[in-house]
């Protein structure tokens, strides 16, 4: 199966907040555009032919000397996944935030899925702690 990993089009961008919704059985909000064209967010999708298969995003965080990459929102439509998706997705995000020269990357993930974020060469370093509003 040929994937590739593009920037969204427009026309997507309500599907991939469907997406994100559906995978972490969150209610969201209408999309926001600016999350599209903000500089420090990088949005990408995988696609085969004219089906979108996954998403994921890189924020660049400016820290007080140096940038770092935060990885979000890795989703991989269910029918696809172990396919590959989300790996092509998360190498592509690496590669940018290298580009952006980011000094680290990091993302959250859960335990379920800490194997596959392993694999892609990640290390378990700190704990997270978390207040919601």
């Amino acid at each position: 199966m040929h994937i590739e990993i593009r920037a969204p089009k427009r026309s997507e961008y309500t599907f991939i907040n469907n997406l994100i919704s559906q995978a972490f059985k969150v209610q969201t909000a209408p999309i926001e555009l600016s999350f599209f064209t903000n500089p420090n967010i990088h949005c990408l999708v995988a696609v085969h032919g004219k089906i979108l298969l996954g998403t994921a995003s890189l924020h660049i965080i400016q820290k007080s000397s140096r940038k770092m990459g935060l990885i979000e929102d890795v989703v991989v439509d269910p029918k696809t996944q172990g396919k590959g998706v989300g790996k092509k997705l998360v190498e592509q995000l690496l590669l940018k935030a290298a580009e952006m020269n980011c000094y680290k990357t990091i993302l959250n993930a859960t335990n379920e899925n800490s194997g596959f974020y392993t694999k892609l060469g990640f290390q378990n370093e700190q704990l997270q702690f978390t207040i919601r509003h």
